[in-house]
């Protein structure tokens, strides 16, 4: 398998061409379904890069999926005021802007 990796991987072409088919081996040989990252240039490099039939998704994807489906559910009764770093190039990069701004 070939995949042509643009200049953006700093001159290491082969490294990353390496790289990229260790990991899509690991992921299929553990057999994952989805792959959640907390990285969002990670999840970008992974959804440019990569070609696998797991689900990429962002953390902040992954936890909004999680809370819609009822699956975990946040305050408890109480309102409580949060911190949470908005990582620009997920948006910007990716295009994942909802998820993080949702609750």
């Amino acid at each position: 398998m070939v995949l042509r990796i643009s200049p953006d991987s700093s001159g290491m072409v082969e490294k990353m061409e390496r790289l990229v088919e260790h990991n899509q081996e690991k992921v299929k040989e553990i057999g994952a379904k989805k792959v959640i990252f907390a990285c969002p240039s990670c999840f970008h490099t992974w959804k440019e890069k990569y070609k696998t039939d797991a689900e990429l998704l962002h953390s902040t994807q992954f936890i909004e999926g999680l809370i819609s489906e009822g699956r975990i559910t946040l305050n408890n009764g109480t309102l409580k005021t949060v911190t949470y770093h908005d990582p620009c190039d997920l948006g910007r990069n990716t295009g994942v802007y909802d998820p993080p701004r949702i609750y």
